[in-house]
């Protein structure tokens, strides 16, 4: 089972942020953002990756996933009752999950 650190990373690489790894072995890796401009938008370090707990985190992750073409072959693999990854704003928790199954299943057919 993974753990959350290893889920946002995940989701990290989904949403193709740079990993840095420091040639400082002092320092921890950290992934980089960049803005549509081509400029640094933040650096987080690996273990501060945020898309578990904030939406503002979760909401473009999921962007990317519904403007996919992909996302209609994952929903048409679910069942006919599926919905697919449906937003729950009670739970944050519960979209955080749907969204680390489909970038596995992502994963799964790309690579």
């Amino acid at each position: 089972m993974r753990t959350i650190i290893e889920n946002n990373k995940l989701i990290a690489e989904f949403m193709e942020l740079e990993l840095i790894i420091p040639k400082n072995k002092i320092y921890e890796p950290f992934y980089r953002q960049y803005q549509e401009s081509g400029m640094i938008k933040r650096d987080c370090l690996i273990s501060s990756l945020k898309y578990n707990l904030s939406w503002d985190w979760l909401m473009p992750v999921i962007d990317k996933i519904y403007s996919s073409n992909e996302y209609y072959v994952y929903k048409s693999t679910l069942g006919q009752f599926s919905t697919g990854i449906e937003i729950n704003t009670k739970f944050i928790d519960v979209t955080y999950n749907n969204v680390v199954d489909y970038i596995k299943w992502y994963n799964s057919q790309t690579k």
